[in-house]
């Protein structure tokens, strides 16, 4: 008996020096606000950004079903796996200059990248609550939040961008660049007013920029006719090269539609497929430009002159300096 006892005495004081798990280190928020974007995506779920402000500023990229009404609907949201959009919120996802986008928390002056955790949204009455946890730059992270949250509707600042008169239009000149026997052009499209960087728009616009191949010998003028989309430029003259990314670098032939004047809600990415119209007049063009993005159709038209410039003398490498790069905090229209 006395043996048993104590072993049960032993038992008791073991578990008494276990140590205590570590605890997650609690944010408090003070408050909530959310925008509802409808099908986003498009992938046939409800999308809404979520931001909560207080110890810090969470970030949330939600997925419900699709349904007629702004209202987040309440419920337990874990980590989206796959094609599984039900109830999750979208990873954070670093871009290849640093910057972090889809859900992310910002912690003073650093952006990180929520990489796991599990939160349920529940309502009593007009306040809503946001418990659970996160886990971001390898710390867990308890949150909670009681209070208003008030969901607005997405508005484009832009309006309708999928199609449209574009009003710029500039031809970069590589010669035989590919060694096929056909000129090269790399044809900027584009209506908006670019940043100091030349990057992004300081408005809402649209750059439609293609790889085109034309017959030797064009020079400062673009032939006339229908250019058909190709993924290879070894079909030579009168196509289009899709678009391709190389090390976080997308290249011509591409999308880019800005829907805000702050670079916050963009889409970006290669075209796949479409045709192009060029038609002259004098020394003006008239183009017309079917594409195919992101499995979607967008047309765009000019009318107008092409600035050219004659890049034969440059190297390949500042070809590369032309491409866009992904980045900034911000919503994608293509989801990773």
């Amino acid at each position: 008996m006395k043996k048993i006892f104590f072993a049960l005495c032993l038992v008791f004081a073991l578990a008494g020096c276990k140590k205590d798990e570590p605890s997650r280190a609690i944010l408090g928020f003070s408050a909530g606000e959310g925008v509802w974007y409808g099908d986003y995506y498009d992938i046939g779920y409800d999308n809404y950004y979520v931001t909560l402000s207080g110890d810090a500023t969470l970030y949330l990229d939600l997925n419900v079903p699709v349904s007629t009404s702004r209202f987040l609907p309440q419920g337990k949201y874990a980590p989206r796996v796959g094609d599984n959009f039900d109830y999750t919120f979208n990873l954070g996802y670093e871009y290849p200059n640093g910057e972090v986008g889809y859900s992310c928390i910002k912690l003073g002056k650093a952006v990180y990248a929520v990489e796991d955790g599990e939160l349920t949204f529940s309502y009593e009455r007009t306040e809503c609550s946001v418990g659970g946890w996160i886990q971001a730059n390898g710390t867990e992270y308890e949150i909670r939040y009681t209070g208003n949250l008030e969901i607005s509707e997405y508005e484009p600042e832009g309006g309708d961008l999928t199609s449209g008169a574009l009003e710029h239009a500039t031809a970069y000149y590589y010669g035989d660049f590919y060694e096929v026997g056909a000129d090269d052009y790399w044809l900027d499209l584009y209506t908006g007013t670019y940043d100091s960087d030349g990057i992004n728009f300081t408005t809402p616009g649209v750059e439609v920029y293609l790889d085109i191949l034309t017959t030797a010998g064009s020079g400062t003028s673009i032939p006339a006719g229908t250019y058909n989309i190709s993924d290879t430029e070894e079909d030579g003259a009168w196509h289009i090269l899709t678009g391709f990314e190389d090390s976080g670098s997308i290249y011509p032939s591409y999308l880019y539609i800005q829907y805000d004047s702050a670079a916050d809600d963009c889409y970006l990415d290669v075209i796949t497929g479409g045709t192009l119209t060029v038609a002259k007049n004098g020394g003006n063009y008239s183009i017309k430009a079917t594409i195919v993005s992101g499995g979607d159709t967008y047309e765009y038209t000019y009318d107008g002159p092409v600035s050219f410039k004659d890049e034969r003398s440059t190297s390949s490498v500042t070809k590369s300096k032309l491409s866009r790069r992904f980045g900034r905090i911000s919503k994608r229209r293509i989801l990773r």
